[in-house]
């Protein structure tokens, strides 16, 4: 019996350690202004080069103020990796 409760008080410690030790994702949002849309079709471009990366939760475009929200996971994406996709869409990140 003793055996069995050493055991399963080291599982359940196992537990603990494992559970502490899982980093949660932090939710961030980025807006860019983006430079070279001429149509409707321009800013859906970009969400879906955006949507690709990984780690990217929601892009949401706005043709007539030339923005794009972005929210993203930040341990498995940036700003850089973020704006890298604009750019291979064809557009440019005003700076």
């Amino acid at each position: 019996m003793a055996r069995v409760m050493r055991r399963a008080t080291s599982v359940v410690f196992s537990l603990m350690l494992v559970s502490c030790s899982v980093a949660h994702a932090k939710e961030a949002q980025l807006t860019l202004h983006v430079s070279g849309w001429h149509c409707a079709m321009c800013p859906a471009k970009t969400e879906a080069s955006v949507k690709k990366v990984k780690g990217v939760q929601q892009a949401q475009a706005d043709f007539d103020k030339k923005t794009l929200a972005v929210t993203y996971d930040d341990e498995k994406t940036g700003p850089k990796k973020i704006e890298k996709a604009v750019v291979k869409a064809g557009f440019e990140v005003a700076k």
